[in-house]
């Protein structure tokens, strides 16, 4: 269930789409990117971050996201950790990059919901022990 909750998500992060992104998370939202930390407070603030990181990526001829790898872990009833690693790829599905990204997920009552998303080299995904 988090696995094809995780591949919503990359089947929604298309350049346009911040709304329909922005759904997959809930505010406040602790986002860390390039190694700058920012809490996003509301939805609103969620679709306008969204819109102008992919409005940055269609620059760069981003079309889609696909799942590498992924793991996952529940680390209370309703809170979950998940890591994956991504590959981006341009309109002409060559690859544009690599990318890791590690989350918390809470279970809610209108689903999955990310609430902390760290991004990273997608070689660093953390493994977790069962």
């Amino acid at each position: 269930m988090l696995k094809e909750f995780m591949q919503d998500y990359c089947a929604a992060f298309r350049p346009g789409n911040a709304q329909q992104v922005a759904q997959f998370y809930q505010a406040p939202l602790l986002l860390v990117l390039d190694g700058t930390q920012r809490v996003l407070g509301s939805h609103a603030e969620l679709i306008s971050v969204f819109d102008n990181l992919l409005r940055g990526l269609a620059q760069r001829d981003f079309q889609l996201s696909k799942i590498d790898r992924f793991e996952s872990h529940a680390v209370a009833a309703h809170t979950y950790f998940v890591s994956a690693a991504m590959t981006r790829y341009r309109i002409d599905n060559t690859v544009l990059e690599h990318i890791g990204a590690t989350y918390t997920l809470l279970r809610t009552d209108s689903g999955f919901k990310i609430i902390a998303a760290v991004a990273h080299d997608a070689s660093r995904i953390i493994h977790f022990s069962r």
